[in-house]
Parts: structure tokens; sequence; C-alpha cells
């Protein structure tokens, strides 16, 4: 793999080894290189433990949202008319994330709920607005603004606010 990956052997068992108390620290070129070999995207090779359980727990969510007709009939919208930007799917996953009730409970007891709602908002924008949507089937997109909203919503629990 390594020979086919054109990286050290030592490199490659650095990385596959996963020791936290000496990271490896492959550069792109590496990581790509590696993933190409292993025939999957860069990105999982990169994703930690609960990137995972979020992309899982978006599956989910995706799979028992499909079952709620509010849900449906937005996703049907946003296939039917597309999304050609990045402020467009910022909005659309706004909207989906409260179809999935994702601003009902509020990450942080001694933050009032705008602020609270503000951060939740910021980041879901900010996690839809990197989607490649023109180089994407719109038959993608419900699932991708569910993740979006999802990880947007996750990493607000996982941030902590500037006073606290």
């Amino acid at each position: 793999m390594a020979q086919q990956a054109e990286i050290s052997r030592s490199v490659l068992s650095k990385y596959l080894a996963r020791d936290a108390g000496a990271p490896a620290n492959p550069d792109l070129r590496s990581i790509c290189a590696i993933s190409d070999v292993l025939g999957i995207p860069p990105a999982f090779l990169l994703m930690r433990p609960s990137d995972w359980a979020v992309m899982a727990t978006a599956m989910s969510i995706f799979a028992e949202s499909r079952e709620v007709d509010r849900f449906t009939e937005l996703m049907q919208g946003l296939t039917s008319a597309g999304i050609h930007g990045p402020i467009e799917s910022s909005r659309a996953a706004v909207d989906v994330a409260r179809v999935m009730k994702l601003f009902d409970a509020r990450p942080w007891s001694e933050l009032d709920v705008f602020e609270a709602d503000q951060r939740i908002e910021r980041n879901i924008k900010t996690t839809s607005a990197v989607l490649p949507l023109g180089e994407l089937s719109n038959k993608y997109l419900p699932m991708l603004l569910t993740l979006c909203a999802l990880a947007g919503r996750t990493a607000t629990q996982n941030s902590r606010p500037n006073n606290a």
C-alpha cells in the first residue's frame, strides 16, 4: 500500500497506528494518496469517532423524518427548485433544522434563548455553505441538508460561549 500511495512505509504505519501519544500528522497529499489506494474519500481518514456519530445520527433522523409530511414537503420543494449557492443552502439547512426541531433543545442553560438560537443558526449556515451544490445532483440535497443541519447543531453543543 505504501508503494502504491508513493509514501514511506514508516509514514503509513505511523498514520495507521493512530497512537494518541504520538499522533500522525500526514500532509494532504499523503492523505489523498492513501485514500485513493483504499478507494475511500479522504474525509473518511480525517473523521473522529464523534464525526461518525454525527453522520450516523443524521442518517437515522433523515430516515425518520421522511415520514413527517412537513419535512417531505420541504424536501420536495427544495429538490424541485434546486439550490444554487451557499446563501440558498444556508437558508435551506436552517429550514430543515427548524422542521427537525433542532432549535428546541438549547445547548447551554446559561445562555438566553436568543443567543443560543443565533449560535445554532450560525453554525448550521456555516456547515451548509461549503456544499459543492453545482457539482451534485439535486437528489442528494435532502440528505446533505439534514447532515449539515445536524452537524451545525452538534458543533453548537460542542463549543462553549465566550463568557463561560
